[in-house]
């Protein structure tokens, strides 16, 4: 079987590639030029150029030159890897070849709104889901005015910003009001979101929907840097199947949850209704996401998938370390990183590239 991945986040892509190539499903590209560590990875069947403004321009052009390299090809599914190639595709599906099936995509509305913070908060009020109290704040006027206990939660509407250098809620944390005006001070942040801090631990839930209901999930949450921890939930999985059923949503997501521990409650914190950084973490957990949903838009059933919770420690962690000669990172590993860790370098060139850019890139930056 071949597949068309529609990508500009070069890690999302990899990451959705290596789920299916470990099952035998021949992967093609389309993306932006110079995403090396994609381009030179023996999984990598074929690759189209795009330039990176495309998807949002969504021309006729485009579409066209989809169409021509899936029936070149022989393509019998569409993925995509992050918000603007989901939003891409929810908006020209009906336009592609009637032989090229689709990942399960929620319309574009949806989208939209549960990719902007601000826009998911009201939503989570409309239908009452629990969340911490939140503020918009558009201007400096509004920023100094929110009256909020301090420590508090600073947040762009979309994406990571200049707040993202790392991966839980922590990273956004404002401890005083030094600390709180000083990440608006220069007027080009806002609009801003601004929410109550709920002491606790980060939870994800990741799911893969269809017409409104959940068919697969895992969740899991942040033990430590670097390491995920498995679990289940029936409290969680209810609220995530509330917010699915109420927005009938479909396709894959992650969605970002506190677990409160003042009262051990859980809170909704945002969503990214798209791939996640985490994926191949899900896939040895037994649920492989890219896998289910490219199974599903050719008619096969994904509703009986089994979740192992597993403890997983982050391969690029474990790189890292080896990388610098300290070989006690391979000490007590899990056996499921462990084998990522072998399809990983069982990919050399993509694998040496990635160390390279990673490498430039701290040098650049002096780290």
């Amino acid at each position: 079987m071949n597949v068309l991945i529609l990508f500009t986040n070069r890690n999302f892509a990899l990451n959705i590639m290596r789920c299916l190539a470990d099952k035998g499903i021949r992967c093609h590209l389309f993306g932006p030029s110079g995403a090396w560590e994609v381009q030179l990875s023996k999984y990598c069947c074929g690759f189209m150029a795009c330039p990176g403004k495309s998807f949002a321009e969504c021309s006729p052009g485009l579409i066209e030159t989809i169409n021509q390299y899936c029936s070149r090809q022989n393509i019998s599914c569409i993925i995509p890897a992050e918000v603007i190639t989901t939003v891409f595709l929810s908006q020209v599906r009906e336009r592609l070849l009637p032989q090229i099936k689709t990942v399960a995509v929620s319309e574009v509305d949806t989208l939209k709104v549960l990719d902007n913070k601000w826009e998911f908060a009201c939503l989570l009020k409309k239908h009452g889901l629990p969340q911490p109290q939140i503020f918009l704040a558009e201007n400096m006027e509004q920023f100094e005015a929110i009256t909020l206990p301090f420590p508090r939660v600073v947040k762009p509407l979309s994406g990571g910003g200049r707040w993202a250098a790392g991966g839980d809620i922590g990273t956004y944390v404002r401890k005083n009001m030094t600390d709180y005006l000083t990440c608006a001070q220069d007027g080009k942040a806002f609009p801003l979101i601004v929410q109550e801090f709920i002491p606790g631990v980060d939870i994800g839930l990741n799911i893969f929907a269809m017409r409104g209901r959940i068919v697969a999930w895992t969740m899991q949450k942040l033990v430590k840097d670097g390491l995920l921890e498995f679990f289940h939930s029936s409290q969680l999985l209810e609220l995530g199947d509330r917010l699915v059923s109420e927005i009938k949503f479909e396709g894959l997501a992650n969605l970002d949850l506190r677990i409160d521990e003042r009262d051990n409650s859980l809170k909704f914190i945002e969503c990214n209704p798209r791939c996640w950084g985490s994926l191949r973490a899900s896939m040895w957990n037994g649920v492989n996401f890219p896998l289910i949903a490219v199974n599903a838009a050719l008619g096969q059933d994904a509703s009986k998938i089994a979740s192992q919770n597993i403890v997983y420690v982050q391969p690029s962690r474990v790189l890292g370390r080896l990388f610098k000669g300290d070989i006690t990172a391979l000490k007590g590993l899990p056996e499921t990183t462990r084998k990522d860790i072998c399809q990983i370098v069982s990919d050399p060139l993509s694998c040496l590239y990635s160390i390279y850019r990673d490498m430039l890139h701290n040098r650049i930056h002096g780290r």
